[in-house]
């Protein structure tokens, strides 16, 4: 026992390869470089293990490439070789890797030794050190899936021409890391789902079985995922909402007179109504018994003392100006109050007018499941089946046994023609990430609304095999482009900073049938006037 650390020493005669465990943060120090030596290495290496510990290799007068010749050390392995020559004392300490199995021991300096100077470190960090995969290739599973991943054409079974945002920001870690790309398409054409029996499907299934390194499509975090593959940090987040064809638009109601203010806030204008003719009663009153006020001045009575308030409200004046301090102090609180209010009121009243929502038929989950006569398609082999699934939520787990299981078998195979289908099929609605949105409304045949409160946030990354050992290099230059600002902007060039006012309805002027209901209010008042006026001639012909 020294400082903390256990130390022991063994002999590789009496170690098996089978049976030797190689734990994490252990260090492995050999001394020796002889052929044994070397073969027993060499047998290490073909296990999954060799990376997990750190290795620390002295090599008097060998050159690494030749006592390495057999070894495969992968590229996230940590194998440091000690060389000096005989009779220096000089010691120079190198990291070795490969880039692929097949290819070259690449020797990278970590620092170097003398009695004079000590150790001397190199600056460069490790990522820094082996960021280089020499031209490596890359497998990656892919499927269409606009506007992140979109495909031109095949080549017999693979996939080229491939361009959007996933692919952009792919090629700046081809060109940061020094790899080229093998695209592959799952046979299925699914993402990747673990059904009943445990098994796995689509390009989920490939990365867990080595046919490809990584899978370059936007997979949403789900806790199987998870446990099967490794996610890359999310770098888009979004809503997936229930989008339906747009239904006709809502018009004006009598009832929008009435909502711009709550109906607490109604009452309590009406109060300040009530109050403000009470206090100028009050203070008139007051002015004619102290001789403040001609009795000839307008009556203030409590009646007319409302009727003059509420023509405050409605921003009229009034023919005379009072004398009295007190009254005029009523006056002042009373216009400052109106004005404030009727400007409120004319600010929300316009927005009734002029920003139009449409009339859907339900606004959340609940009422898409109350409804019944829609249907719900969900991308097929995506994670957003499971999330009804397995929904603690009852009214979820319901409108996937009524409303989604009915429909397995002819899921859209992307969002693309989920959105066509919503266009082409009586009531029918799509489940899609409000981003896809985005980049594809434009390009539809139809205009899309979503369901404001049906949605679930969700976010995406990119996955890879949890044994890949290119996994914390991809992760570290996947942090430097976004804290660089690259994925910004690559975000920029694929949705436009003003991408709202090509997606969305420009804004909507009024028109006649927009305010027809309030024209009929009009015509209504005049003619309930008209026949007041005849009431009252009638009944003063018939009592003259």
């Amino acid at each position: 026992m020294n400082s903390g650390y256990s130390t022991v020493t063994l002999c590789v005669d009496e170690l098996s390869v089978n049976r030797l465990s190689l734990p994490k943060r252990s260090l492995y120090i050999i001394t020796e470089h002889d052929l044994h030596m070397q073969r027993f290495l060499e047998q290490v290496s073909i296990t999954q293990g060799f990376s997990r510990p750190a290795w620390l290799v002295f090599l008097e007068e060998v050159k690494p490439e030749k006592f390495f010749e057999a070894v495969n050390i992968p590229f996230d392995s940590r194998l440091l070789a000690a060389r000096w020559s005989r009779g220096s004392e000089d010691v120079s300490l190198v990291e070795l890797h490969r880039a692929l199995p097949s290819r070259a021991l690449r020797r990278v300096p970590v620092a170097s030794w003398s009695p004079d100077s000590g150790f001397v470190w190199t600056a460069a960090g490790l990522f820094q050190r082996t960021g280089d995969l020499n031209g490596a290739v890359i497998k990656a599973a892919v499927l269409p899936q606009p506007p992140f991943v979109n495909i031109i054409r095949l080549n017999g079974s693979q996939p080229v021409g491939l361009h959007g945002y996933i692919v952009d920001i792919w090629r700046e870690l081809e060109r940061r890391m020094n790899f080229t790309t093998q695209y592959y398409m799952p046979e299925d054409q699914a993402y990747g789902m673990r059904d009943a029996n445990g098994s796995w499907n689509g390009m989920v299934d490939m990365v867990l079985k080595g046919e490809v390194d990584v899978a370059t499509c936007m997979f949403s975090f789900h806790k199987d995922r998870m446990d099967a593959v490794y996610f890359f940090p999310p770098f888009w987040k979004s809503r997936v909402m229930v989008y339906i064809k747009e239904p006709g638009m809502e018009d004006s109601k009598l009832s929008h007179i009435l909502l711009p203010f709550s109906s607490k806030l109604w009452l309590t204008i009406t109060g300040i109504i009530l109050t403000v003719g009470v206090l100028m009663c009050v203070a008139w009153s007051t002015g004619i018994r102290h001789g403040i006020l001609d009795v000839f001045y307008p009556s203030y009575y409590l009646l007319e003392s409302c009727f003059f308030a509420f023509y405050i409200f409605c921003q009229q004046g009034q023919d005379a100006t009072s004398r009295s301090w007190s009254f005029r102090l009523v006056l002042l609180t009373a216009f400052v109050t109106a004005v404030i209010l009727f400007a409120s009121y004319s600010a929300i009243f316009t927005s009734f007018l002029t920003v139009r929502t449409h009339d859907l038929p339900f606004t959340d989950f609940r009422g898409f499941l109350s409804d019944g006569t829609y249907k719900l398609g969900i991308i097929e082999g995506s994670a957003d089946k499971e999330y009804f699934m397995s929904a603690k939520d009852p009214i979820l787990r319901e409108i996937y046994s009524k409303l989604v299981a009915p429909e397995v078998g002819s899921f859209p195979r992307s969002s693309v023609e989920g959105l066509r289908m919503a266009c082409t099929r009586t009531r029918y609605g799509v489940l899609l990430p409000d981003t896809a949105i985005k980049g594809l409304a434009r390009h539809l045949d139809c205009n899309v609304v979503g369901v404001p409160q049906a949605y679930f946030s969700d976010a995406a990354s990119i996955i890879i095999s949890k044994t890949s050992p290119y996994r914390e290099l991809f992760y570290y230059h996947l942090q430097a482009i976004k804290e660089t600002g690259i994925v910004k902007r690559i975000t920029e060039i694929v949705w436009p900073p003003k991408y709202e006012e090509i997606t969305e309805e420009p804004p909507s002027s009024v028109t006649l049938q927009t305010v027809t209901v309030f024209f009929i209010l009009l015509l209504s008042g005049i003619g309930m006037c008209v026949l007041i006026f005849v009431v009252e001639y009638l009944y003063i012909t018939i009592k003259s």
